[in-house]
């Protein structure tokens, strides 16, 4: 696309495609040329991506055929996701929330054994194997109110909470504060127990010479 009268999408015009294989600019020595390129199709099989533009700079002469003295070539590969730099300022920061579901099974183990719940020691082990990780915790104190013994189920009350990863939490809030960004607290049910968030989520975008819009690029 040739920006002939302004950067308006409207004032837009195509040029180059599958019908025009040339486009010859007309101007003088000053004069600036904007052009825009989209992609229309996305990499497959049959495209490989890459998009190709010749430029070829010619000397009019009234006595003699135009001479070529300058020409130069580039290369656009078509994108479906762009990554952002890490250089630019945060908008958004996301930080996960999880338990250390072992380390909380086993003090909870240890407590009801020395209380003597044999039977709730062999269903908390049955829930530990079957339960997906963010679940444990959350299972475990179900089973240890059933018990109906205050100061057990405060005891594991306290451990559920020491066993998250709340000062840390915390302490990325305060500096996104600072940076005057928003943070996005991930649940156990959104991280599956992964406190890496960054390698599988990845936050791109895709951008056309009339609009451009987030992508989310999330790996297995």
């Amino acid at each position: 696309f040739h920006a002939k009268e302004g950067r308006e999408v409207k004032q837009y015009k195509a040029v180059l495609g599958p019908r025009n294989a040339s486009y010859e600019v007309q101007g003088g020595r000053d004069q600036e040329s904007v052009f825009y390129v989209e992609g229309l199709t996305f990499p497959d099989v049959s495209f490989t991506g890459l998009v190709s533009f010749h430029v070829t700079l010619l000397e009019n002469s009234e006595k003699y055929p135009a001479t070529p003295i300058f020409s130069d070539s580039v290369v656009f590969r078509v994108a479906p996701w762009i990554m952002t730099p890490n250089t630019l300022p945060p908008r958004k920061v996301y930080v996960c929330s999880i338990s250390d579901s072992d380390d909380f099974v086993k003090d909870v183990k240890e407590l009801a054994e020395s209380r003597g719940y044999d039977a709730l020691v062999e269903a908390i082990e049955k829930v530990h194997d079957e339960s997906e990780n963010p679940g444990v915790v959350a299972d475990v104190c179900r089973l240890v109110r059933r018990t109906n013994d205050r100061d057990f189920v405060v005891a594991v009350s306290k451990l559920a909470r020491e066993s998250k990863n709340t000062d840390f939490v915390a302490a990325v809030k305060e500096l996104a504060y600072k940076a005057n960004c928003a943070v996005v607290v991930c649940e156990g049910e959104k991280n599956h127990g992964d406190r890496w968030i960054q390698d599988e989520m990845e936050i791109g975008y895709v951008q056309a010479p009339h609009k451009g819009f987030p992508v989310v690029f999330d790996s297995p």
